[in-house]
Parts: C-alpha cells; sequence; structure tokens
C-alpha cells in the first residue's frame, strides 16, 4: 500500500510555500499506457487491476483523508471507491474525463454519504488533523512545520467549500488543474481563477496571522 503520510508531508510543504501544483502528473504515468491497463483491467485482468490501485489509492486517501477526521474512516473510503471502480469498470467509458478524476467524483460522493449519515460534527477536520509531522525529523524543523500546519488550518476557513475542495484535490491529492476540473465538472479557467483566489485568500490570512 503507498505511504499516505509521505503524501501528506509533501502536501504540507507545497502548501506552506502557497506554490501552484504541477500541470502535468508526476506519477509516471502516460495517458496511453494508462488506458492500455484500464482496458485489460475492464477485461478481469487482475495485475492491470492491481495496477490501477497501486497507481491511484494514495490520491484517493489524501483526499478522503483531508475531508475526515478519522483516518481508519478515510481508509475504509478509500478501498470502498475501488469496490467501486471495479463494480463499474464493465460500464466505464472515457469520455475525455481522467480516470483518477472518475475515482475523485466516486470519492466525493462517498464523502457527502458519509457526512449525511454522521452529521454535521463529521465534517470538522482541520489540516492539522490530516497532515502528520514525521516523528524522525530534525526537532526545529517538527516545531516549523506544526506551527506551518496550525496557520494554514486557520486559514482554509477563509474559504468557501468550492474553494477549499479546489485545495484539497490540487494538493492533498495532488491532481492537475485538467484532472481537478474533470473532477468538479468545472472548466480549467474556473480552476485556474479558484486556485488563484484561494491561494491569495490563504496568503492575506496568514500575513495577517504573523503580523
Amino acid at each position: 500500500m503507498p505511504d499516505a503520510c509521505e503524501g501528506a508531508s509533501r502536501s504540507a510543504g507545497r502548501l506552506a510555500g502557497l506554490s501552484v501544483a504541477p500541470e502535468t502528473g508526476a506519477h509516471g504515468r502516460s495517458a496511453d499506457d494508462e488506458r492500455e491497463r484500464i482496458d485489460r483491467a475492464r477485461a478481469g485482468d487482475l495485475d492491470a487491476q492491481a495496477w490501477l490501485f497501486d497507481e491511484h489509492y494514495a490520491r484517493v486517501y489524501g483526499y478522503l483523508r483531508s475531508r475526515l477526521r478519522e483516518p481508519a474512516d478515510a481508509e475504509d473510503l478509500a478501498m470502498e471507491v475501488f469496490m467501486r471502480m471495479l463494480d463499474a469498470l464493465p460500464r466505464y467509458s472515457y469520455r475525455g474525463v481522467p480516470f483518477i478524476s472518475w475515482l475523485m467524483r466516486i470519492a466525493a460522493n462517498l464523502a457527502k454519504d458519509y457526512y449525511r449519515e454522521r452529521g454535521p460534527a463529521a465534517r470538522t477536520v482541520s489540516l492539522a488533523d490530516y497532515l502528520e509531522v514525521d516523528a524522525g525529523a530534525d526537532p526545529a524543523e517538527r516545531v516549523e512545520l506544526q506551527l506551518s500546519i496550525a496557520e494554514i488550518s486557520g486559514a482554509m476557513e477563509h474559504l468557501t467549500e468550492l474553494e477549499r475542495d479546489v485545495i484539497r484535490l490540487r494538493y492533498a491529492a495532488e491532481l492537475s488543474i485538467a484532472e481537478t476540473a474533470a473532477a468538479l465538472d468545472k472548466s480549467e479557467n474556473n480552476i485556474k481563477q479558484l486556485t488563484h483566489k484561494a491561494l491569495v485568500k490563504l496568503r492575506k490570512a496568514l500575513g495577517s496571522g504573523n503580523g
């Protein structure tokens, strides 16, 4: 299983710097290679199905972990995403939507169902709950990162729910602009604007907090 904590640490670093995530995936896959694996998975190839899980689990978990307080719940829902993926694969068609974006739509719907069943308290999650500081890091670095996480968590409260979801997808799940746009059924220009607006708000909130 991919190391989700490692992904969380990367997210913390990128958010602390408030830099825009790369436009092309950093996950070493090509569209043609993934499509070939998807076709094989649809035909029942177990190795191809395992490859899809290994390729996408960390990002699906990262997104759900950024929305749910309990890590175990995020793990359970992430596994449910892939169970539903297997059920839906025979009916899956490309339609211009990246596969990871399709998975994120499934994850978002499962998170909504989770909120509906658990009530408003289930929505109370902060980046401080999600991001974990490496216990083996230098003590001074740990303190600095913990302060950054706490500041960012408070700053996220200044965003709209849509802006928070964009940030979750772009940084916790490490999606590109195009993948985020497809996941949220928005245009790429809209996602660029939302990302810029959210980062401006975060910078302003972090700046006022440090003043």
